[in-house]
């Protein structure tokens, strides 16, 4: 039998409830995760469906993701205690390749010049050995190849199977439709009650749920491929464009397009014209698509995640208040957008350390979407094993 009540309910087995259910655990809490039951035609989440590349410069200016290196470390790390969980490794080291413009490399000299330690985020390298004439994608003529030797990928639809395998044995695992308007204070005891469900907090790792949370979502649609390229070498994830990264037996995924007005989970013929178009600029013509997913990625203003501990009428729109005892009960981890493998697991840690008073980084405390600032009075009993 479980111990009850649970530290954390956790709402939603994506991406970052699972992160959040590992280290959690780590810390000795009791958590119960619960996901919506399957229901054929209803939205997959867009952790089933994401790449989990972990990219360290990214995006036009060449930018170095915002305390990559802290986040790398500790992302890797999770992965490993992971592994030795589950014996299950879905964390794979793989550097990625991108093309850069002349007008990109001036871009990232200039950057490098201002910033020595950038240098060896994306490098020049020799193609040769890497892109042979006779592997299914070339790289565009007369254009240079930059290695990122501190990219990585996350088998996130892998990851996800073996975390509810894990919270299974544990019995902390159930499929319930969850509506906040149902969770029932007890300030006799300090707990919530969800159902059969009794806890000290919840959080919600809900994804694109604007009818729950309130948080300015700013979601687009992604459309992803996965082709067959046969004797392709798998040692690097290609970015031009689009990108392409391997996953077993000659099986490559391709992505991603960006859709923010049709947010749906339908795949388009738009959507594999542009995947395939991208191909085409890396030397494959009509590839063979095994599937075609598309889903919808959560992220708010500024491409930041959002994490902290509310209030319930702080964090879910059109609810009555509640006791002060229950002050900050409620957490959320959302917006983690296309860069989730890489945040989602300090991400938890940071929610975590926020329960018993530390200060959560500005530049991800959802109080900056809030009217409300953070609490600085008394809280609430932190989380620490019972």
């Amino acid at each position: 039998m479980r111990r009850t009540p649970v530290d954390l309910l956790i709402v939603g087995q994506g991406l970052a409830g699972s992160a959040l259910a590992w280290q959690a655990a780590a810390r000795g809490l009791c958590v119960h995760v619960i996901e919506r039951p399957p229901v054929q035609g209803r939205r997959p989440s867009a952790s089933s469906v994401g790449a989990g590349l972990i990219t360290p410069i990214t995006g036009a200016r060449l930018a170095l993701g915002w305390r990559f290196d802290e986040f790398r470390s500790a992302t890797a790390s999770f992965y490993e205690r992971v592994a030795a969980n589950t014996g299950t490794r879905c964390f794979t080291d793989r550097p990625a390749l991108r093309w850069l413009s002349p007008a990109e490399e001036e871009l990232w000299s200039q950057k490098c010049f201002k910033t020595p330690s950038l240098k060896p985020y994306l490098r020049a390298i020799n193609p040769t050995g890497i892109c042979r004439s006779s592997d299914p994608l070339q790289g565009p003529e007369n254009i240079r190849p930059y290695e990122m030797p501190l990219a990585a990928r996350v088998n996130l639809p892998l990851f996800l199977e073996v975390t509810r395998a894990w919270l299974e044995r544990e019995q902390a695992f159930s499929f319930e439709e969850f509506a906040p308007q149902s969770a029932i204070w007890s300030a006799t005891d300090a707990v919530w009650q969800v159902g059969g469900i009794t806890a000290r907090r919840i959080v919600l790792c809900t994804g694109y749920s604007p009818a729950l949370l309130r948080i300015p979502f700013l979601a687009a649609k992604g459309e992803l491929l996965e082709v067959s390229l046969p004797g392709q070498p798998s040692t690097h994830t290609w970015h031009h464009g689009a990108w392409a990264t391997p996953q077993e037996e000659d099986l490559w995924l391709v992505g991603a397009t960006y859709d923010p007005q049709h947010l749906d989970d339908q795949p388009t013929p738009e959507g594999r014209t542009e995947l395939c178009t991208a191909l085409e600029k890396l030397g494959v013509s009509r590839p063979q698509v095994i599937s075609h997913q598309a889903a919808v990625r959560p992220a708010v203003p500024g491409q930041m995640p959002v994490i902290g501990w509310l209030k319930r009428e702080d964090l879910v729109p059109s609810l009555p208040g509640h006791p002060p005892e229950a002050t900050s009960a409620w957490g959320v981890i959302n917006g983690l957008g296309s860069r989730g493998s890489l945040w989602a697991p300090l991400l938890a840690d940071w929610l975590l350390d926020a329960s018993t008073g530390a200060r959560i980084p500005s530049e991800v405390d959802i109080h900056r979407f809030l009217a409300s600032k953070p609490p600085v009075a008394k809280t609430p009993r932190g989380l620490a094993p019972q």
